[in-house]
């Protein structure tokens, strides 16, 4: 939950703000190679282009099974 603290109410636009309409509040770990993870880490925004991957990846197997 957010701080409600009057005190950094000041500070609202600055928080945290989803892209699309589902809040991002559930956490996964996932274990991957060191080779991956340093080819994730030299994207610029990699936490996105995961969960897009991710996305992606259900679609198009979602696709399939329907075709």
């Amino acid at each position: 939950m957010a701080n409600q603290n009057p005190e950094t109410k000041h500070l609202m636009p600055f928080a945290f703000k989803p892209k699309g309409e589902e809040t991002l509040s559930v956490q996964m770990n996932v274990r991957i190679s060191p080779s991956l993870n340093a080819e994730l880490k030299k994207k610029k925004n990699w936490q996105e282009f995961v969960r897009q991957a991710i996305a992606k990846a259900l679609d198009e197997e979602n696709n399939l099974k329907s075709a």
